[in-house]
């Protein structure tokens, strides 16, 4: 059965206007948050999609919209999962500098969502494209050649989007290293890598550790994928074979969570046995039962960043591409036992 916007509103208890404008992320709007989280709670419940056709129709009735630019976003969160730890901060920043800016969001979606109305995305914007998209995360060979038919510009939070396009974010392959680099000054060479797949970050951990002398514990390059439940399972699995290694770096903050938890269960105190460090500085970091050694990720500020990038490239129709690297700062909590070595 295919809900409409009126059947949320009626579940909730509100206006379709009220329900159209949280959808929408009208800068304007000015509702409790409890209003906000039943509303967004409805809408996953009952499996709502957004049609993106009267979500046009309602951006095209807000006044003065033809004297503002339009930008959107392409994310792995999206306005039916906001609480995604690293890009709702992303995201929050990206909304607060375009309420500033009075910019226009008629666009917000998750990856997933994209590829499954790419036709209505066409149709609604290859003739009138956006002004300028940012897209927070990597996107499929599909979508890169349908992006550049829909908008004006881009900005990349991941790497450029092409030779033309402005980026703003962190080098992780730089920032990985502020955690691994703490670790050897503490004088652990015992280190174990639970990373998300081949990438930059691991062959810039092997160099590091190479140049210290020094190879990763083999048993432990665990790809966790970026998730607290499969490096749960993981470093569980690797637990029955093998006794973990002194210290482990985790790409991100969800990963190292679920290898402590994974440790504690299977015995081994954290820091004492083995020290633990992670990475973005998701706000769970600072309250799990050990808290996180971690390198915080401005995420807010590259949200707004971005918008500020974008707008600048729309109104100064400047030709050459903006890089800009926003540094990670190590937080050192006591997950890798600096307070005791």
């Amino acid at each position: 059965m295919k809900f409409t916007m009126k059947d949320v509103a009626e579940r909730c208890g509100v206006s379709k206007t009220l329900v159209s404008r949280i959808l929408n992320d009208d800068p304007t709007l000015h509702t409790r948050p409890a209003t906000r989280e039943r509303v967004l709670r409805v809408i996953e419940e009952m499996g709502y999609v957004k049609n993106i056709n009267a979500q046009a129709l309602y951006i095209a009735r807000l006044p003065e919209i033809s004297e503002q630019p339009n930008i959107g976003y392409v994310t792995f969160a999206s306005y039916k999962h906001p609480g995604h730890p690293y890009f709702s901060h992303v995201i929050e920043g990206i909304i607060e500098e375009a309420a500033h800016s009075h910019v226009q969001l008629p666009f917000s979606l998750s990856v997933t969502e994209f590829q499954q109305q790419l036709p209505i995305v066409l149709q609604q914007y290859q003739e009138h494209p956006l002004d300028g998209l940012i897209l927070l995360g990597a996107v499929n060979d599909k979508l890169r050649r349908v992006i550049p038919k829909i908008t004006r510009h881009v900005v990349s939070l991941d790497g450029q989007f092409d030779k033309n396009s402005d980026y703003v974010g962190v080098d992780t392959s730089r920032s990985i290293l502020l955690g691994l680099e703490h670790l050897l000054n503490l004088g652990y060479t015992d280190i174990g890598l639970l990373c998300g797949g081949n990438d930059k970050r691991l062959s810039a951990c092997k160099r590091c550790l190479w140049e210290h002398g020094l190879e990763a514990n083999a048993n432990w390059i665990i790809n966790g994928e970026f998730s607290v439940d499969i490096a749960y399972e993981r470093v569980t699995t690797a637990l029955q074979s093998y006794r973990p290694p002194r210290a482990i770096v985790a790409y991100n903050d969800e990963m190292a969570i679920g290898c402590i938890k994974a440790l504690q269960k299977g015995g081994w105190r954290v820091p004492e046995d083995v020290a633990v460090t992670g990475h973005d500085d998701i706000s769970l970091a600072a309250y799990v039962d050990v808290p996180l050694t971690t390198v915080r990720v401005y995420k807010k500020e590259i949200g707004r960043l971005a918008v500020k990038i974008l707008l600048d490239r729309i109104e100064t129709k400047r030709k050459n591409a903006v890089l800009l690297e926003v540094p990670g700062k190590l937080i050192k909590r006591d997950s890798c036992g600096w307070r005791k070595v």
